[in-house]
This record gives C-alpha cells, sequence and structure tokens, in this order.
C-alpha cells in the first residue's frame, strides 16, 4: 500500500511511515525452505503470504516488454517481521525486522 492507496481511517496512522520508510527488503539470508523451522525472537512477530518471483537471468535497467524473459519462476512465501525490531528506531527501518535467518520461507508452489 502507498500513501496514495489509504482509504479508511484505520490505515492513516501509516501514512507518515510509508513516506518515511525507503527500503522495506529482507536480507537474502532470510530465505529458508518450505517446512524449515522459523525461529522467533520477539513478541511482536507476525506475517503476510507473498508472490515471489525468482530471478533466472540477472540484468540492469530491464524495459516491461522483457522483464518476464529473466523470471525462472513464481512460488509462494512468506515475509515474516519483527515489529519491534522495525519500530525501534525513527524512521522505522522495516528491512532489519525482515532480515532475520528464517524470516523469509519460500516454495514450494
Amino acid at each position: 500500500m502507498t500513501a496514495d492507496q489509504v482509504h479508511d481511517s484505520s490505515d492513516v496512522a501509516f501514512i507518515d511511515i510509508l513516506r518515511a520508510v525507503a527500503d522495506a527488503r529482507g536480507d537474502a539470508r532470510c530465505i529458508s525452505g518450505p517446512g524449515s523451522e522459523i525461529r522467533l525472537r520477539g513478541d511482536k512477530v507476525d506475517w503476510e503470504v507473498e508472490l515471489v518471483a525468482v530471478i533466472g537471468v540477472g540484468g540492469s535497467s530491464i524495459s516491461t516488454a522483457d522483464a518476464w524473459q529473466h523470471v525462472a519462476g513464481l512460488t509462494l512465501g512468506q515475509d515474516i517481521s519483527d515489529r519491534r525490531v522495525q519500530f525501534s528506531s525513527k524512521p522505522p527501518q522495516f528491512s532489519l525486522g525482515k532480515s532475520f535467518d528464517t524470516f523469509g520461507p519460500i516454495g514450494p508452489a
């Protein structure tokens, strides 16, 4: 969701956060396989399901028309986040709360 897509008052609190966050990626070291044990580190951990594009051929400045030529496949993944870590600084550092090992299980869809 972007700040322009806020539709109701429950989303209003996140407008400033969305504008301040520059990067919400997890570190590649967080990736784990399906069925792997997820090691929780805090008491404010949640998750959401995401569609994962597996890149087969790298590149730079790839046109929209050529983008699918670089995708090896699609799978499902979970984006696990430690919210206490994410909101421990100002502005919030979303990538820190997503980067713990085991916080990015993917597959086998």
